[in-house]
């Protein structure tokens, strides 16, 4: 092989190190994590979950769910799902919810009376009717609610979104105790839908 064959023979060698190099920097949405937080959710889901930086992500590679928690003993953690409506069932959130809160109503354990009797109730208690908002532009309502589950009295916020005929879930769990709204609303406002 001549010197020029040679020179061309590394030049291409360079300019292929050159863009494996930039194919493996990071992509515009790992540049794009808010100061504090850490990303939960995977490339391959339809959104960016980001929780504060000293919780555990609990994702594993090539999940479509996110799950995050705030240290490894406490209750306190976040799921997010989503899932596409082929069927066109729901028109809107408020819809959606009403489906989907029947079946979550019957899983948690049945409350109790004031002698410490169950009952024919559940121990879901919703806080209100839902509040409606929008989160990175998207139409969302946030629903809070306390149940018992497991005999483990838990508060929850739920959101839920909907973009075109994705409907996005993201649930919030932890104790009475344990609630914090500065951080679960922190949490919140940095969701990115794609």
């Amino acid at each position: 092989m001549n010197n020029t064959g040679k020179l061309t023979a590394l030049l291409l060698v360079l300019s292929m190190l050159l863009m494996l190099f930039v194919s493996c920097g990071k992509n515009k949405e790992e540049t794009d994590v808010p100061d504090g937080f850490v990303k939960a959710s995977n490339d391959i889901a339809n959104y960016s979950l980001f929780v504060p930086e000293d919780w555990i992500v609990d994702t594993e590679s090539g999940s479509l769910m996110a799950s995050a928690r705030e240290n490894e003993y406490s209750t306190s953690n976040v799921t997010m799902v989503s899932y596409t409506d082929n069927s066109d069932r729901y028109e809107n959130v408020r819809q959606y919810w009403d489906s989907y809160s029947g079946n979550l109503i019957g899983m948690f354990d049945k409350a109790k009376d004031e002698d410490g009797n169950v009952t024919e109730d559940s121990s879901f208690s919703m806080e209100g009717e839902g509040i409606t908002g929008k989160v990175d532009g998207v139409d969302t309502v946030k629903y809070v609610y306390t149940a018992t589950l497991s005999e483990i009295d838990l508060q929850y916020v739920q959101l839920i979104a909907m973009k075109g005929r994705n409907i996005y879930i993201f649930t919030y769990t932890t104790t009475p105790e344990g609630y914090d709204a500065d951080t679960v609303d922190s949490i919140i406002n940095n969701i990115k839908f794609k």
